[in-house]
């Protein structure tokens, strides 16, 4: 057979080619050679389950999954795993299939920083989003090289149903700060300048029961500083603004 020949003159490299090509016949017989190496990588870092996943062979990707030896966290040069690749290319069957492996590692980072999660949040990508969420040791709370977590960065994009459903993870930190000191909430009511809905986000964010209205930025500053309009806020939530007074009362004093 021709592949087999050419596999067997050349090696795993070509090995390489012939799952590129997508031949899923000739790559279920390679797989079953003891000489097989099913974790090479090409020049930039890939292998043969990045190929197969980038273009989109589903069936190959399964018959990867299977060999005992896959090693399914090999990141490629840029730092990108199999399941950091397929949510770039927002391939759900192919993200889907990886979750189902035993040794998915979610939590792996590019070499941005950025994990399946964040890059999910960032592109707008709900499915993959609530499919990586179900994963029981997904950390939602990661920073990427900005400090931005998953939740700030969909804020920043005004996602909002990648909010909503971030916040529905009992693990979500709504206060954590990025390298400007901003929260989410503080970043989202910085979006009026940008969109025209922003208050959405600022309402999702002010109606869950563990954000802290009073963290300041590194300019000193709080959510409703940049709001400039406080109406909004104290006839909305009259209870939580007297909180948010007292507190703020207190900082200034140091009570």
């Amino acid at each position: 057979m021709k592949y087999i020949k050419t596999y067997e003159q050349n090696n795993s490299f070509n090995f390489l080619e012939i799952v590129k090509e997508g031949n899923l016949d000739v790559v279920k017989k390679l797989l079953k050679r003891p000489d097989i190496d099913v974790n090479i990588q090409d020049y930039y870092g890939n292998t043969a389950l990045h190929l197969a996943s980038n273009n989109k062979r589903l069936n190959i990707v399964k018959e990867l999954l299977k060999h005992p030896k896959i090693d399914i966290n090999i990141k490629n040069n840029k730092g990108e795993t199999t399941l950091i690749l397929a949510t770039h290319n927002n391939d759900l069957s192919i993200v889907k299939e990886l979750l189902k492996h035993s040794e998915i590692d979610v939590n792996i980072q590019d070499i941005f920083k950025g994990t399946a999660l964040y890059i999910a949040a960032f592109d707008n990508k709900l499915d993959i989003l609530k499919e990586l969420l179900k994963k029981s040791d997904i950390d939602v709370n990661i920073k990427h090289n900005f400090d931005d977590t998953a939740l700030i960065r969909a804020v920043i994009k005004n996602h909002l149903d990648i909010v909503k459903e971030l916040l529905k993870n009992p693990n979500i930190d709504v206060n954590v700060r990025n390298d400007g000191g901003r929260t989410a909430l503080i970043q989202a009511v910085n979006n009026s300048r940008r969109f025209d809905n922003f208050i959405e986000i600022v309402v999702e964010l002010l109606n869950y029961d563990k954000t802290d209205w009073n963290i300041m930025d590194n300019f000193g500053k709080d959510f409703i500083d940049y709001l400039g309009n406080d109406l909004f806020i104290k006839y909305q939530y009259p209870e939580q603004y007297q909180k948010y007074l007292i507190r703020k009362k207190a900082s200034i004093y140091n009570i």
